[in-house]
C-alpha cells in the first residue's frame, strides 16, 4: 500500500498533493514501528483526501458542471461542493445526476485503463486508443459532433498531448460563452430576416390557383376536397385558393402532407411565413449556415433552396435554405435517416433544386389547371 502512494509515478490524483504524502509516509513508518495507528486509519485518511480532491477538481473546472446534460440546478451542484456535511455517496449520485451516467461507464474505464496500461510505451499506440475513446462514438466509429477540428489537430500533432487538447476545448467554450450573448442576437436577426425573407419570397412565386369549371377532367379531384383556411378557418373556394406549393406538390405526388390553403389574400399574408419556417424551415437548424458564418449574406429561401432527393423519392421535404447549407448538412442527414454515406462531391446531384421539383409535379399532376402568380 505504501508503494501504491508513496512511490507512484506521476498522473495519480494524489501526484500533486505533496503534503498529503508526507502525513501519509509517516503513518505508514508509524505503523510499522507498532504505534497507535491501523490500517483503518490509513484507508480513512486516503478516503477523506480523495473526496477533498475530488470537490477541488469540480471546483476548479466547473465545466464540468455545466456542460451536464441530466437538467439538474447547476447552483445547487456547486453549493454542494462547498458543504462538508453532504456525505461522499450523496454528493457523487448528485453530480451523477447533473452531468448524466454514460451507460457501462465502470466497464469502459476499466476497458480504457486496460489499454493504456498496455500501450503506455507505445506512443502511436496510446493516441489511436485515445482518439477511439474521446473522438468517436463506440457504436458507429463515427466522429463525435464537433469533434473533428480538436481531432484534426492532436491526430497531426507530434507534440500535442491529450490534455492539451482538453485544454483547448475548454478554452473555447469559455470564449464561446462569453460571445454567446452577440451571437444569440445575432441568430435572433437572421431568424427575423429569414422570416421576413421567405414571407416575401413565397408571395411572390406562391401559385394563385383557378381551377376553371371547363378544364375539371385534367385537374386532381384533390383540389375540389380543401381543407378549411390555415389562419381563420374558413371554407375556401376551390375556384379562387391560396395554397402553399410545397404542401400541394407532396400531396399530388401522394406523400403524407395535406394541402395547406389560405382563403384571401390576408389570410395568405398572415399565415405565410409561419407556416413556412413551422413546416418547410431549413432542415440544419443551428447547423445552418447563415448562422455559423456571420459573414454569409441572407440567401434568396425560394430560389436558392434544396431539398434531398431520398426524401423526395419518398414523398417527404426535407429542405436547406441553399446548396452551401446542404453541403455541410446533409451528408448527416442522410447518414441518420437513410443509412448512406455521402461523399462531398455528390452533394449537387443529391440535393435537388426544390422550385424546380415543385413546378414540375403541379404542372404534370393539374395539366388542366390555371396558376397565376400572387404579387
Amino acid at each position: 500500500m505504501r508503494a501504491r502512494y508513496c512511490d507512484a509515478e506521476g498522473r495519480e490524483w494524489f501526484s500533486e498533493r505533496r503534503a498529503f504524502l508526507n502525513e501519509l509516509d509517516v503513518m505508514f513508518t508509524d505503523v510499522k514501528d507498532h504505534k497507535k495507528i491501523d490500517l483503518k486509519s490509513i484507508e480513512d485518511s486516503i478516503a477523506s483526501e480523495k473526496e477533498a480532491w475530488y470537490r477541488w477538481v469540480l471546483r476548479m473546472y466547473p465545466q464540468f458542471l455545466s456542460v451536464g446534460d441530466g437538467g439538474a440546478d447547476q447552483d445547487e451542484l456547486r453549493a454542494m461542493l462547498d458543504d462538508p456535511v453532504k456525505r461522499w455517496e450523496e454528493l457523487t449520485e448528485r453530480i451523477w445526476e447533473g452531468v448524466g451516467k454514460p451507460a457501462n461507464w465502470e466497464a469502459d474505464v476499466d476497458s480504457l485503463t486496460d489499454q493504456i496500461t498496455v500501450a503506455k510505451n507505445d506512443a502511436a499506440s496510446l493516441k489511436q486508443i485515445y482518439i477511439n475513446f474521446f473522438f468517436k462514438d463506440s457504436q458507429t466509429g463515427e466522429v463525435v459532433e464537433n469533434a473533428q477540428q480538436y481531432l484534426e489537430a492532436y491526430a497531426t500533432s507530434d507534440t500535442m498531448s491529450i490534455e492539451q487538447v482538453i485544454d483547448r476545448i475548454s478554452q473555447d467554450r469559455k470564449a464561446s460563452l462569453m460571445t454567446e450573448p452577440q451571437r444569440e442576437h445575432h441568430r435572433n436577426r437572421l431568424d427575423e430576416l429569414r422570416r421576413a425573407k421567405m414571407a416575401f419570397e413565397q408571395n411572390r412565386l406562391q401559385n394563385k390557383t383557378r381551377a376553371q369549371a371547363s378544364q375539371t377532367p385534367a385537374v386532381s379531384q384533390d383540389l375540389y376536397n380543401l381543407p378549411p383556411c390555415a389562419v381563420c378557418a374558413a371554407t375556401v373556394d376551390p375556384k379562387d385558393v391560396l395554397s402553399c406549393s410545397v404542401c400541394q406538390a407532396l400531396a399530388h405526388m401522394g406523400g403524407k402532407r395535406e394541402l395547406t390553403v389560405w382563403c384571401s389574400d390576408e389570410c395568405f399574408e398572415k399565415g405565410a411565413g409561419d407556416h413556412n419556417e413551422l413546416e418547410h424551415d431549413c432542415e440544419s437548424g443551428d447547423r445552418c449556415v447563415q448562422y455559423e458564418d456571420e459573414d454569409i449574406e441572407m440567401q434568396d429561401w425560394t430560389s436558392n433552396a434544396v431539398a434531398c432527393k431520398e426524401c423526395i423519392d419518398q414523398k417527404r421535404d426535407t429542405i436547406y435554405c441553399s446548396i452551401g447549407c446542404a453541403a455541410s448538412n446533409l451528408s448527416r442527414h442522410r447518414h441518420e435517416k437513410h443509412g448512406l454515406k455521402t461523399a462531398a462531391y455528390e452533394i449537387k446531384k443529391l440535393a435537388v433544386p426544390l422550385w424546380e421539383v415543385v413546378e414540375k409535379t403541379l404542372k404534370e399532376a393539374n395539366p388542366g389547371l390555371k396558376y397565376t402568380v400572387v404579387e
